[in-house]
């Protein structure tokens, strides 16, 4: 299936920090993510061209979640690695194009571990310089997490709730979550409440030719 673009109207610290959950909604549960506002000043700060998407999120994403975007100018690439049989070659077919943040959600830690690496590495290779990306990891990476989806609710509010999908989150330890982000060093990893960790990682080399 094809990527889906949104275009707007018109056109580690390596080691855990902890942070606070919110309240109660009912789209889930709401909590405050500083490594996520961190990612949005990142993509906002970014001098895309008008109309050229900017962010590509690998779903499931959500209405809220494309509206944050499009209605802030910033274009959106939408492709659900979870619902592909191969979700090497749909990002794949995203060609050469190289954005300023990726919104990879949970979606590694439902994919089986060589397949996990090697979509970190194309993902990385699509960033641009100075490009962002943000990623979950549910679970603390020692038992079988629960699978859960995250909406935007505000530039540095989420909320998660259960994710009605077959997928079954894996067991990532933190060490591997490093070892995948190595190149985007140093990267931070958030802890939150509800069990999950945040990872941000900056590209600040400039980045090679997408394989």
């Amino acid at each position: 299936s094809r990527a889906l673009e949104h275009r707007p109207p018109g056109a580690s610290r390596m080691g855990p920090d902890v942070a606070s959950d919110g309240s109660s909604t009912a789209a889930g549960t709401a909590y405050r993510s500083a490594l996520f506002r961190r990612f949005v000043d990142a993509v906002m700060r970014a001098a895309a061209p008008a109309g050229a998407p900017a962010v590509v999120d690998l779903g499931p994403t959500t209405p809220e979640n494309l509206l944050f975007w499009t209605t802030r100018g910033r274009g959106l690439v939408a492709v659900d690695l979870l619902g592909q049989q191969d979700p090497c070659a749909a990002l794949a077919r995203l060609g050469d194009r190289r954005f300023h943040g990726i919104l990879c959600w949970n979606v590694l830690g439902m994919l089986h571990s060589p397949v996990r690496a090697r979509i970190a590495a194309m993902l990385i290779e699509r960033l641009q310089p100075r490009g962002a990306l943000f990623a979950v990891f549910d679970g603390d990476g020692r038992s079988a997490p629960a699978s859960l989806r995250y909406r935007i609710s505000g530039p540095e509010l989420l909320s998660v709730e259960p994710l009605a999908r077959a997928n079954a989150a894996a067991t990532v330890s933190t060490k591997e979550i490093e070892e995948i982000f190595a190149p985007l060093a140093p990267v931070r990893i958030t802890v939150m409440r509800h069990g999950s960790r945040e990872v941000l990682g900056v590209r600040h080399d400039e980045a090679p030719a997408p394989r």
